[in-house]
């Protein structure tokens, strides 16, 4: 017996026996669980990285040591040259800086994360690199948080001038696809520190770098045009890529170049000749440029409190010489806000956003329609002088404009040629005859209403959910009491008594100086008889809603206007939309001002 337990003792000295292995079920969930855990998801490192430090007997000294355990792997990856080695020295180090006590230290230890990673994917010494490598997912990850890191960290404050943080990190930049100076730029904000609601689609493309919200004063070849603009800085949706130079083989030798894209412009770099996806996201900087003004405020306001100072028109990008403008302009208690759906989607296609720019019109809204027009017209007018002052500016002259609702009669206006009719509406009498009667400043904001051609620059119009012919809804009860808390500007009242006095409008039964949007939209408002009157000579689509589309044609309406105020003739398309007045956000919608505006560019 004492043998035996000799025996046996002798036998657990020498250490044979192995730790048993199970076998045993477990779910598909379970085990996908476990192969995707890694140090960005669970600050746990990849089964891939644990296996690496167990077959160069690594772990011991990784729990210890870190720092030496990488180095001892970085020996095993220089003499062996295998993918998965690299995958896990740019784990390690990304574990390690995340574990570092200094700035100083995270910041080196990412960027060692970050040139590894980039080893992974595009250095030939590694040999060829099969597709679909699932690993390829985490690594791009790593990069990219391993960069976003880098330049979070080197930042001193939230918004920083790009001069100074690369100053910090000490890499050299280029800017592609940015027509703005690169001294105008000012800073820059991360888009993923930003969390975005309202808005129904995101346009994002998935890929490498980090999305940036670039802000930079506008560009110096257009010195006047700053009143365009809503801010001083204007906004650019941009991806910071870090470009290494370099090989793991001789990793003292690395040299990090960083570039800025223009996401607007381009979604894709080269490395190696391939062709690469860059990390992109257009729409935050587009709800950036446009969230941090209170719209919803003024969408009340601007019609009870009507202000010239509150007109404006502004683009919702720097200005491109090379695409054409397309102009929004909304319509009655509203703001750019109605557009803000359908811009977002217009700029989400690749194919427009290269085509394209788009304006918006903004502007009081308790005036009578035709003093807003004439305000867009000025406005336009002005623009033009700046942008195209020898009319040799192709995409400039190929404007499109849209208008919502009144926003149509706006656009309407614009692309018509009056005549006499407006005026005639209001007096038999030659009105040569009566501006000698008229002040000044009244004749020349009375001739600009009244008299006016379509701008040459105007090339197709589209116009959705517009009253043509007015709408029942100017001269329903509750509409005729909200008009009477409509505060009027001075200078328009102004300007309609003297009418009313000289033209002896109020024996007539009209008084303008009681003309506001509301009542102006009346379908009993004799103006649009006048506006049927004027010739359009390009190209214009309609686009109307209908809650009714189960009634005959003569009961379809959008809530608001019905179908045959809607409706013109000679439309070149005419869309009908199953929703209501507000249609401006409804895919059928903006499907069809896609399809138009990619007709537009191809037909020119």
């Amino acid at each position: 017996m004492k043998c035996f337990v000799w025996i046996f003792c002798c036998v657990l000295l020498i250490g044979c026996s192995s730790s048993p292995i199970e076998f045993k079920p477990t779910t598909i969930e379970e085990s996908w669980q476990d192969q995707q855990s890694n140090v960005l998801n669970s600050q746990i490192l990849s089964p891939q990285t644990q296996q690496q430090l167990r077959i160069y007997l690594l772990t011991d000294l990784f729990l210890e040591s870190p720092g030496k355990a990488i180095v001892g792997l970085q020996k095993q990856l220089i003499n062996e040259k295998k993918r998965e080695v690299c995958l896990a020295v740019a784990e390690l180090y990304y574990d390690y800086a995340n574990k570092s006590q200094t700035y100083k230290e995270k910041i080196k230890y990412y960027t060692e994360s970050m040139k590894y990673s980039y080893f992974y994917m595009f250095d030939k010494n590694l040999g060829e690199q099969y597709s679909f490598d699932t690993n390829f997912k985490l690594i791009a990850d790593i990069y990219n948080q391993s960069l976003t890191k880098c330049v979070f960290l080197s930042q001193k404050q939230k918004k920083e001038s790009p001069t100074l943080f690369l100053r910090t990190l000490n890499w050299p930049a280029t800017y592609h696809g940015f027509s703005v100076a690169t001294e105008n730029i000012q800073g820059f904000l991360f888009a993923n520190q930003y969390k975005l609601t309202g808005m129904n689609n995101v346009y994002e493309t998935y890929g490498l770098g980090v999305p940036l919200i670039l802000l930079a004063l506008p560009d110096a070849n257009y010195p006047n045009i700053d009143e365009f603009y809503l801010d001083e800085e204007q906004s650019y949706p941009a991806t910071i890529f870090a470009r290494i130079q370099g090989s793991f083989l001789e990793p003292e030798n690395v040299d990090v170049h960083l570039e800025f894209h223009n996401s607007m412009r381009a979604s894709y770099t080269e490395v190696e000749g391939q062709k690469i996806s860059l990390q992109t996201d257009i729409t935050k900087p587009f709800a950036h440029s446009l969230g941090i003004h209170n719209f919803h405020e003024f969408e009340l306001s601007s019609i009870f409190n009507v202000e010239e100072e509150k007109i404006r028109l502004f683009m919702s990008e720097p200005y491109t010489k090379e695409k054409i403008p397309v102009l929004l302009i909304h319509g009655l208690y509203s703001s750019p806000l109605t557009w803000l759906q359908m811009a977002n989607d217009l700029r989400g296609d690749p194919y427009l956003r290269e085509k394209y720019q788009f304006w918006f019109f903004v502007y009081p809204t308790g005036n009578p329609f035709p003093i807003s027009a004439a305000a867009l017209r000025q406005k336009l007018e002005t623009l033009a002088s700046i942008l195209d002052p020898d009319k040799n500016n192709t995409s400039f002259q190929k404007m499109v404009l849209i208008g919502h609702s009144m926003g149509g009669l706006l656009t309407r206006l614009n692309i018509s040629e009056s005549r006499n009719h407006l005026w005639k509406m209001l007096s038999e009498r030659d009105f040569s005859e009566v501006k000698k009667k008229l002040p000044e400043e009244v004749r020349g904001r009375v001739e600009k209403a009244v008299f006016f051609k379509p701008q040459y620059f105007v090339k197709r119009a589209v116009f959705i959910a517009t009253p043509h012919r007015g709408s029942a809804f100017g001269h329903h009860w509750l509409s005729q009491m909200l008009t009477s808390f409509i505060k009027l500007p001075g200078r328009f009242l102004e300007g309609a008594k003297a009418l009313n006095k000289i033209l002896l409008l109020q024996e007539e039964g009209i008084d303008l100086s009681h003309m506001n949007s509301i009542s102006s939209l009346s379908s009993k408002n004799p103006i649009f008889k006048a506006i049927e009157k004027m010739r359009i000579d390009i190209p214009y689509h309609s686009i109307i809603g209908n809650t009714a589309m189960d009634s005959e044609e003569e009961y379809w309406t959008d809530g608001v206007v019905a179908y045959q105020s809607s409706r013109m003739e000679n439309a070149v398309s005419e869309k009908i939309v199953p929703y209501s007045h507000g249609c401006t956000s409804h895919p059928v919608t903006i499907q069809e001002v896609k399809r138009i505006l990619k007709l537009h560019y191809t037909n020119d």
